[in-house]
């Protein structure tokens, strides 16, 4: 199996799809805050119309935010960030079964750009006090395909 896919594609193009915040209740700038983060890649089959162009893998970060506590029913909002991510073979394209299986080598190239966003819309709507962590990976947070 390939260790890296970013030796056969390059990024070509991110679509935003969605980009959501939702504010449930207000957060004190000096109460504690944990960040429960989901990153899900979902490699898309190609259509006949897009087969020529390349690989397309599709990223959702869900990010919802609790009290120390941990209770989800006192969570304080949910930031969902979903994309597009068009990959261009870089020569001979291997191939979706092959992009399928090794897609999660691209989790370093895409989650700074989500992110950046994250923080951002984090920070337009007040809550600049939220840190999210940028290697997940070596966090411990397990990357399903």
């Amino acid at each position: 199996m390939l260790e890296s896919l970013l030796s056969y594609y390059t990024l070509s193009a991110i679509e935003t799809l969605k980009l959501s915040i939702e504010i449930i209740r207000h957060l004190p700038a000096e109460q504690p805050c944990q960040a429960r983060i989901e990153l899900k890649f979902t490699p898309q089959v190609p259509n006949d119309a897009s087969k020529n162009q390349g690989q397309m893998l599709q990223v959702k970060l869900s990010v919802v935010g609790l009290p120390q506590s941990g209770r989800e029913e006192e969570r304080f909002f949910i930031l969902e960030i979903l994309i597009n991510a068009l990959y261009r073979p870089q020569g001979t394209d291997p191939g979706f079964e092959i992009f399928n299986r090794a897609h999660t080598s691209l989790t370093r190239q895409l989650l700074p750009l989500l992110q950046r966003r994250a923080v951002a819309l984090l920070t337009e709507v007040g809550l600049h006090q939220i840190h999210l962590p940028i290697d997940l990976v070596h966090a411990g947070v397990e990357v399903k395909p």
